[in-house]
């Protein structure tokens, strides 16, 4: 099977709360900036509490060897993408390496070339080559 590049997923991190308050997005937050080290974050819905997407693996990292964070009688914890119980390792039986000639610009994304590839199975990758804006000026 080809690599996956999993750089990106090292920077996601699964927050759980407890007990539950009432402004989570906020109590991560506060949680975050005072007991976690003040690191540049975002959140966003997901699996458990809230996804906190750091701004690079080294602050996920450096937030993870504090946790849990305690505040105001609640406990935030992470959970490393890499290490969530939902994921799946999905073994093929057969893979093919496929690669076009001529192919048209317009369809130079992923979801271009993944329409236009379904027809033989399952797009399970895609060269990160493939998706960079050609400047044919």
């Amino acid at each position: 099977m080809p690599s996956v590049d999993t750089e990106s997923c090292r920077r996601l991190a699964y927050a759980f709360v407890e007990p539950a308050c009432t402004d989570l997005g906020l109590f991560i937050r506060n949680t975050l900036e005072q007991r976690g080290g003040d690191p540049p974050f975002r959140l966003a819905p997901s699996y458990g509490t809230m996804m906190v997407v750091f701004r690079h693996m080294f602050f996920r990292e450096e937030v993870m060897r504090r946790g849990p964070l305690r505040l105001g009688g609640h406990t935030l914890r992470l959970e490393r993408h890499e290490e969530a119980d939902f994921r799946f390792v999905c073994r093929y039986r057969r893979l093919a390496v496929l690669a076009a000639t001529k192919f048209p610009p317009e369809h130079w994304t992923r979801d271009g070339i993944t329409r236009a590839f379904q027809v033989y199975g399952l797009v399970c990758s895609i060269d990160k080559e493939c998706l960079k804006v050609v400047d044919e000026s």
